[in-house]
């Protein structure tokens, strides 16, 4: 029998009949459900053994490396450190969450070497107040996902080497940045060995390099892919159209075979005819002196396709012209159909369990909401 921490039984523990196969299902992960319910992946062992390879980058693997894990099993950023320390035979430091104010003392006590940081978490070390004690830790290593504009920053105040990677819960670590060193907050990397990748037009025809177009991938090693999602044949073959993996991001691929990332494609919004980019509005709200955060999304126009609401978690006290003063900022910087219609503050914004925004969860408009054009004077 196992022994529960407690001292209790936990259950009978038998060997398997035989050991997994590659293709058999190990797990099934929830998709983030940034923006649109989660889905199940079916992920079979092949995809658990090449993910956990490129967690902790084999260049930069060292013996007694031991890697800080607070994310949940239920999701890859979770599951995967384990898997790899695992099979190198390291150590793994488990959390129940990522607190900002203890990562440094945990990395402290228990000598942590490697960290994974996902999401938000790697900006939230970096927006604490610097510190003498700032490189006095033993991590060596984060792997940044994504990358954050400060990317270099993060690497010369805290004196570790930064690496990156691009994946998501269907496949396995498909392109990376080693053993290049980071550059810039955009570049997700290089196609790594047994790959393939593509930026294609809506009709999945490769654009030219410089262009941007939707990110779309294959591999060549057998099961090292999803299997797909449990219970939604459509959604798979939505997915998986034409043989290749269809990621929903928009990259540009340059001369040199780096990919960089530009911006998820549903969180491109449709409004008036014109294609908004979330990404390039939300950096010009973040721009502004009295914005700590800012995530823009479409909700349904009453005259069809959508419109834009901003969401700001304000730097300090918002002055009662928070707003007005903010959609001035925006049209001197930006194109007058990139003007946000809906404002909210936040005291913080909406999270998943790895600290990614749920913009499904914000595209609502109630009273609380300041409407900068109402219906009367569009």
């Amino acid at each position: 029998p196992a022994v529960a921490a407690d001292g209790g039984v936990a259950g009978t523990v038998r060997p398997l009949d035989a050991p997994p196969r590659r293709s058999d299902v190990a797990t099934i992960l929830f998709t983030s459900g940034t923006t649109g319910p989660p889905k199940g992946v079916l992920v079979p062992w092949g995809q658990v053994h090449a993910t956990a390879e490129q967690v902790c980058p084999p260049q930069w693997w060292a013996d007694g490396d031991v890697m800080y894990e607070p994310y949940p099993p239920f999701h890859v950023s979770g599951k995967a450190p384990i898997c790899s320390m695992a099979e190198r035979g390291g150590q793994v430091v488990l959390r129940e969450s990522f607190k900002t104010g203890e990562f440094f003392a945990d990395v402290v006590e228990h000598g942590c070497t490697i960290a994974l940081l996902v999401g938000g978490t790697a900006q939230f070390l970096l927006d604490q107040p610097p510190s003498s004690a700032d490189r006095e830790h033993p991590l060596r290593v984060v792997n940044m996902l994504p990358l954050i504009d400060r990317v270099l920053d993060f690497e010369e105040r805290f004196g570790v080497q930064v690496c990156g990677s691009f994946n998501m819960t269907e496949v396995s670590c498909p392109i990376v940045t080693g053993p290049d060193p980071v550059t810039g907050p955009t570049s997700a990397g290089r196609v790594r060995e047994h790959y393939a990748a593509q930026v294609v037009d809506e009709d999945d025809r490769e654009v030219p390099r410089g262009s941007v177009g939707e990110l779309v991938l294959r591999a060549d090693r057998p099961w090292t892919f999803a299997l797909g999602y449990d219970g939604d044949p459509a959604a798979t073959h939505a997915a998986w159209t034409n043989q290749w993996f269809h990621t929903g991001d928009l990259f540009r691929q340059e001369d040199d075979g780096t990919f960089h990332f530009v911006e998820r494609r549903s969180d491109t919004i449709r409004r008036r005819g014109e294609n908004v980019s979330a990404a390039l509005l939300e950096s010009v709200l973040v721009g502004h002196d009295a914005v700590r955060e800012a995530v823009v999304v479409g909700v349904p126009s009453e005259v069809g396709e959508s419109d834009i609401m901003a969401w700001v978690v304000p730097a300090g006290e918002a002055p009662d012209d928070l707003f007005e003063t903010l959609a001035a900022s925006v049209a001197e910087r930006t194109a007058p159909y990139m003007v946000p219609r809906f404002w909210r503050l936040a005291d913080e914004l909406p999270r998943t369990p790895t600290a990614k925004v749920q913009r499904s969860s914000l595209r609502v408009v109630d009273d609380r909401t300041w409407d900068r054009a109402p219906a009367r004077q569009r």
